[in-house]
């Protein structure tokens, strides 16, 4: 194989590499104070998410700043299309509201947070 080729395979290689590690993160804009299921309370913001994918759990960062908010434990449950805009869906429960799970503009990924009650509250 010539030294071009080699160039080449390997520039590729690293695009690829770089391609997917950006689209592990994206961000998400939370319109009102509220828990992730039953982990810790966000405020209103905007913040950077990343999926943090393991053989037996996965987990969601979020981060405002390059400092990390939270990282809660999630329920991955794959769609058969991307999302075309990403949706925080939120339901009130003993007088708080309550992240039941978000869907990340051009992820398939469903973030779920809890099962949600028959009848939720909001949708951003």
């Amino acid at each position: 194989m010539s030294s071009r080729m080699t160039f080449r395979l390997l520039a590729t290689v690293v695009f690829v590499f770089v391609a997917a590690g950006l689209t592990l993160a994206r961000e998400v804009t939370m319109t009102y104070q509220a828990k992730l299921g039953e982990g810790p309370e966000l405020q209103p913001g905007t913040y950077q998410v990343e999926l943090i994918k393991n053989q037996e759990t996965s987990e969601v960062a979020f981060y405002q700043e390059d400092d990390l908010v939270a990282q809660v434990p999630v329920t991955i449950v794959t769609e058969s299309e991307k999302s075309n805009r990403t949706e925080v869906h939120y339901e009130t429960l003993d007088g708080g509201r309550v992240i039941n799970q978000i869907r990340v503009a051009g992820w398939k990924e469903r973030l779920v947070f809890r099962e949600p009650t028959p009848t939720p509250v909001t949708t951003d």
